[in-house]
């Protein structure tokens, strides 16, 4: 599968303009230590676009793609937690997952693609921790931790609905 080329922002997209130095040597040094850490894992080829967020968070949904055997998600959920653990850690994806279940649990496909978002992001993390880089850990716990959650409140909203849940275990299984 050949990638398309991440588009980067400039300054001239408007985007933080106001950083001072100190702010964008940190941002760099941030971006660095997610491309070193993505060199060695299964994503090498992602890895070298990585020079922001953005392009961060899309090569994270492009390795859950490759991933899945039922084909790409429909839904960019494993995009949105990666952005969420970029920007806010643990917080953020703790954020983004009550955000998700508010607006999305009516939707049972929708929903359905959250826990494997939920899953996928666990085992990306656990890919980083195999090659060795510290701080894995509690991405893993917390996104293994969503997972069950997300698992108990599909069952919670449409235990019953024999159509929907089918649907829930072929996908997941």
């Amino acid at each position: 599968m050949h990638l398309a080329k991440p588009y980067h922002f400039s300054r001239s997209d408007g985007l933080r303009k106001s950083q001072s130095k100190a702010q964008k040597l940190t941002e760099g040094k941030r971006n660095q230590v997610v491309i070193n850490q993505f060199k060695s894992m299964e994503t090498k080829k992602l890895s070298q676009g990585f020079r922001n967020m953005f392009s961060y968070a899309a090569g994270m949904q492009q390795w859950v793609n490759r991933q899945l055997f039922n084909g790409p998600m429909e839904y960019t959920f494993a995009q949105d937690f990666a952005i969420a653990d970029w920007m806010r850690g643990i917080s953020g994806v703790q954020q983004t997952y009550s955000t998700v279940k508010k607006e999305w649990i009516g939707n049972y496909k929708a929903f359905t693609e959250v826990v494997i978002a939920l899953n996928m992001m666990s085992w990306a993390h656990d890919q980083l921790k195999k090659q060795g880089y510290s701080g894995r850990d509690t991405f893993i716990e917390l996104y293994t931790e969503l997972y069950h959650k997300a698992v108990n409140d599909f069952y919670e909203k449409y235990t019953g609905d024999e159509e929907k849940c089918n649907y829930f275990f072929q996908m997941t299984d």
